[in-house]
């Protein structure tokens, strides 16, 4: 039943979700698969469940010409056609048009196409790091909880397709047809001419007349299109945009016409701008009218500030203030200033500082209206494409050191106890007195001296202990806010970035991912501080038009993978509230720690998208106005004006409530009477059609961003496969999920290829699997799946050579395989624990344990300086970093110090066989760490560091004799311990603390060695050596007790 795109009226279609048994058609939109343009699903709204909401449409015919987005008419078929399990893209193996457009693979017969699908990160960038760091304030987390419309549906589906157990009444999942297509999604596309037009093209003499040709879409979510032209030969090799003219009923493919090209296939920025058209992202150069309207003068510097606006702002430039930005290396587009200062009452106040963009721009200008059609600034690897032009964004607007910024402020006034007094918001100006880096914050808060890079603003030495004070201002009162929101249930979620390393010809050359230092949460902290204050303040001004930043509670049908994994941990998940679940949430990471990256990252998938909203559209449930995510009851977006133009109408909403309340407080005093509510900048009507496009913009910014990312990556792996460990996390009937925690990448890793053979893990290098003396090995196994594991067995012996279930730890390789069309695609496959890459990192995670432990024996005995607390050691900064946030470093135990007075000498652990396994080594190690723990919190990492800064006898008996008196009292309290001179005690202090330390290194690798037991054939005899040490250590320990008691 196929009907052509006029012959449905869009008031013939239902709009309901599932009223029941449907007589006419539905109306929704059209999402095709990731993976096919063969399957689609059709969303019929937001309500109802995923299996409810959604219809699925499979095959062509029954597509009947309709394109990814497109508002459709679609009809049920009959229940008996329905299914329970749709096909899943990451399971089942599809099948792609090739370049030459006959159906077949379009990739070699070793890649599946469902190998790229690649989820990884948003990027950490040049161009990202010249943002206000990478989302660093308010929206920090709300960057990790981003998720696309079609990712969203993507989890839905994925939950809707999960196997029912035969104990359980199936679901069906309603399958249809599309018989009319009510509107078009009018959307560019990037395409390339098909190889067979390709090569018909260039085996004949040029022509001008005009000729049709097949093109491939790099998004294989779409299908080709025919183009015509008289200069198709200018087409050749390169990637252009395309537009969909129609789709006449009698036609195989869609006409299309070409507006532009973007350059040479494979050159990186024809892909990257291939990447802005496909997120939806078009950027132009700033008019001549929107340029007109910036102030007129040729350099930054000869621009200052008038002196009537002088006046009508709050002046903070003092000394008092010691404002301070703190962003990325190299930031230029500098959104925030902190403050913190000690007044003289004993209070504190502290304030964050916002560029006043508004001043700049005027509302209704054609600057604003350029600025409010981009909506946001997009940060790619290779460049970013500015809300604003640079004049304001990086020189004017950006508050950078040492000259007069406009500023929007919200002040603090804090109690000791530092809970608010009061609140104070308004325009001032201000000179910050530093531009530091994340790195030179922390050091200072840590009381290092900051280190200084090419790109770096240098601290003066006499401003360190001014600036440290500071800091430490902020670090208490964050502590404080990070604590209270957690209590409330903000949620703890994966965030990962990668940065790129790029070469000379700017592709990349080498990945890593970013370590966030605590200073990063500090500045968020601060950012969700201000953005929390500015949202209640402009929804009580404006109850009905003000702009909020909304995140509704998730849909649990999402949480499928994330149960599976609680579940795996012995955890229950619990979706009722924020609070619930990120207890839950926590309790499933701190049970399964290996896994606990992976868990957050699906969890964060499995989210609802934040948005903005007009406070006059807060309907009754679904969460109201309120931050699921930050547990927050009203948030706002209002620290990044510069890159945001939501921040933009936050700052004029509050400056017309602040302006509004200070003209009633005018007309109270002359006329003693009230004047009305004051009017909204926007109206609802207006505000809400803004807070869509805005919606929009920021999503195609974060589309663009990860698709980069992607690129870049898959470039990356193209040029050079990576051997990473990986983490399974599911099972399906021919591979496996895995998740890639170095990478922050999810992906499939099939174990079978189309004709069904086995793959097996790779042993070597560039090892061809298709060769036929491996396709003869391959034949002599089979694979074995079930619903938790997935084994590969010898057919002749029934020998499981290879086992996998979830949470088990397998080693993958990551590589990329080249497509004309659709370029890199990734491709996962398994590795071998005998490939040499393998064997060479588990060699050198052995050899940077020594090299460590060689380090601070070396250090301890050698390296000049004394015990004092701003002075110390890595460990020793982490360990308090970690502590000041209500955390304990990970290997310390911190001790209640009457536990050691208490606290029994045992006995030293019998002899045992060399024969013995790994379990035994552990719990050897294990008793001699308990042996030597006599001196209590010297077990701990703050100790450790403290001592490992001690040069002589004498700096370890002053610290001892500083920080652990009621240590050294126990063991004079010995009996027959007799300490004369403190160089004895502290040489007796010293070897404890090395002896303790050589055991904690033993008794940590003996432990990792149990968690790979199941392969104890392998490691038996590593771990006799092992045991061997272990044996070593405990004549030494024993040697030391004795010398106690003597």
């Amino acid at each position: 039943m196929c009907r052509s795109e006029s012959a449905l009226q869009k008031q013939q279609c239902s709009q309901a979700v599932w009223p029941g048994e449907h007589t006419m058609p539905m109306q929704g939109i059209l999402h095709m698969s990731k993976h096919t343009s063969q399957e689609a699903t059709v969303c019929m709204g937001s309500q109802g469940s995923s299996l409810l909401g959604q219809i699925l449409v499979q095959g062509r015919a029954l597509l009947n010409r309709a394109i990814d987005g497109d508002t459709v008419a679609v009809a049920l078929l009959p229940q008996t056609e329905w299914q329970a399990t749709p096909t899943d893209t990451a399971q089942d193996e599809d099948v792609e048009e090739s370049d030459s457009g006959e159906p077949g693979p379009a990739i070699p017969q070793n890649q599946d196409p469902a190998e790229g699908a690649i989820e990884t990160p948003l990027p950490s960038s040049p161009g990202a790091e010249s943002s206000s760091g990478v989302d660093k304030a308010a929206d920090a987390l709300e960057h990790q909880l981003l998720l696309s419309d079609a990712e969203s549906r993507s989890a839905q589906r994925q939950a809707g397709r999960q196997q029912v157990t035969s104990n359980r009444r199936q679901k069906l999942m309603p399958v249809g047809e599309v018989v009319g297509i009510i509107q078009r999604c009018s959307q560019d596309m990037v395409v390339s001419i098909t190889d067979k037009d390709t090569k018909a093209l260039q085996s004949r003499q040029l022509t001008t007349r005009s000729e049709a040709v097949i093109c491939v879409p790099m998004d294989r979510r779409l299908p080709r299109v025919r183009v015509r032209s008289s200069q198709l030969e200018q087409l050749l090799g390169k990637r252009f945009v395309v537009r969909c003219t129609g789709w006449e009923q009698t036609s195989t493919y869609p006409s299309a016409h070409v507006v532009r090209v973007l350059g040479r296939m494979n050159d990186l920025r024809a892909e990257t701008d291939a990447v802005l058209v496909s997120a939806g992202v078009h950027w132009q150069p700033f008019s001549d009218l929107a340029l007109a309207e910036l102030p007129q003068v040729v350099t930054a510097q000869e621009w200052s500030l008038p002196e009537h606006e002088i006046t009508n702002r709050r002046d903070l430039r003092g000394s008092e203030y010691f404002t301070c930005s703190i962003d990325p290396p190299g930031c230029t587009d500098v959104d925030d200033a902190l403050s913190a200062r000690q007044l003289p009452n004993g209070q504190i106040e502290v304030g964050v500082h916002i560029a006043d963009v508004s001043y700049f721009v005027k509302k209704a200008g054609f600057l604003d209206g350029e600025a409010y059609a981009r909506g946001t600034t997009v940060y790619l690897q290779d460049r970013r494409l500015d809300m604003l032009p640079s004049l304001l964004s990086e020189h004017l607007c950006s508050l950078r050191a040492g000259v007069d910024r406009c500023a929007v402020s919200v002040l603090w006034t804090l109690k000791a106890d530092l809970s608010v007094e009061s609140i104070w918001f308004g325009r001032s100006i201000i000179r910050s007195r530093y531009q530091l880096t994340y790195q030179q914050a922390q050091d200072l808060l840590d009381g290092k001296s900051p280190m200084t890079g090419a790109r770096d603003m240098a601290v003066h030495p006499r401003d360190h202990a001014e600036l440290r004070s500071r800091l430490q201002m902020l670090d208490k009162l964050t502590n404080k806010l990070r604590a209270a929101r957690v209590e409330n249930g903000a949620l703890e979620l994966e965030g990962g970035e990668l940065s790129f390393e790029t070469g000379s010809d700017g592709c990349p050359k080498k990945v890593e991912g970013k370590t966030p230092l605590p200073m990063m949460t500090v500045v968020a902290e601060m950012m969700i501080f201000a953005n929390a204050a500015v949202a209640h303040r402009i929804a009580g001004a404006f109850p009905g038009a003000a702009l909020l930043r909304r995140h509704a509670p998730p849909r649990p049908e999402g949480f499928e993978q994330v149960k599976e994994l609680c579940k795996a941990a012995d955890v229950t998940l619990n979706l009722s509230s924020n609070r619930a679940l990120a207890a839950s949430l926590e309790a499933a990471c701190s049970a399964s720690p290996q896994a606990a990256s992976l868990i957050k990252s699906l969890a964060t998938r499995a989210m609802s998208e934040a948005e903005y909203c007009s406070t006059g559209d807060i309907r009754p449930g679904g969460g109201g106005m309120s931050h699921f995510g930050l547990a927050m009851e009203e948030y706002t977006h209002f620290t990044s004006p510069i890159r945001r133009y939501a921040d933009m109408v936050v700052h004029r909403q509050l400056l017309h409530a602040i302006q509004s309340d200070a003209d009633q407080a005018m007309q109270l005093s002359l006329q003693g009477s009230e004047s009305a509510r004051a009017k909204p900048v926007m109206s609802h009507a207006d505000l809400a059609s803004a807070a869509g496009i805005m919606n929009e913009r920021h999503r195609a910014s974060k589309r663009a961003q990860k698709e980069c990312s992607d690129l870049y990556l898959l470039l990356l792996l193209h040029s050079e496969a990576h051997i990473e460990a990986a983490v399974v996390y599911g099972v399906r009937p021919t591979s496996l999920l895995v998740f890639v925690p170095t990478l922050h990448m999810k992906g499939s890793v099939h174990l079978t290829d189309r004709a069904g053979l086995v793959r097996l893990p790779l042993t070597s290098p560039g090892q061809n699997t298709d060769d036929p003396f491996t396709i003869s090995e391959r034949r002599q196994f089979r694979l074995e799946t079930g619903d938790k594991c997935a084994s590969i067995v010898s057919v002749a012996s029934g020998q499981v050579t290879f086992k996998a279930e979830p949470m088990d730890k397998v080693w993958v390789e990551v590589a990329a395989v080249g497509s004309t069309a659709h370029g890199p695609t990734l491709r996962i496959r398994l590795v071998s624990d005998h490939h040499p890459a393998v064997q060479a990192a588990s060699r050198a995670v052995q050899a940077a344990s020594e090299a460590d432990y060689a380090r601070r024996a070396q250090r301890a005995e050698r390296v000049p300086g004394g015990p004092p607390a701003a002075e110390a050691s890595g460990d020793q900064q982490g360990g308090e970093s970690l502590r000041g946030r209500g955390q304990t470093p990970q290997g310390s135990s911190v001790k209640d110090k009457d536990d050691s007075a208490e606290r029994q000498l045992p006995g030293a652990p019998e002899h045992h066989k060399a024969g013995r396994r790994g379990r035994k080594a552990a719990a050897e190690a294990t008793t001699i760490a308990a042996v030597l723990d006599i001196h209590g919190d010297l077990h701990s990492k703050q100790h450790m560091g403290g001592l490992d800064d001690c040069a002589s006898d004498t700096d370890v008996s002053a610290y001892a004799m500083q920080y652990c008196p009621v240590q050294l009292a126990n063991y004079e309290a010995c009996p027959g311990v007799e300490l004369s001179a403190d160089t004895e005690k502290a040489s007796l202090l010293r070897t404890l603390w090395l002896t303790q330390l050589r055991a904690g290194k033993l008794s940590a690798r003996a432990n990792a060695a149990v968690t790979d037991s199941q392969r104890m054939t392998r490691l038996q005899t590593r771990l006799k050596g092992l045991l061997l040490k272990t044996l070593d250590l405990q004549r030494q320990c024993q040697a030391m007790t004795s010398a106690l008691y003597t």
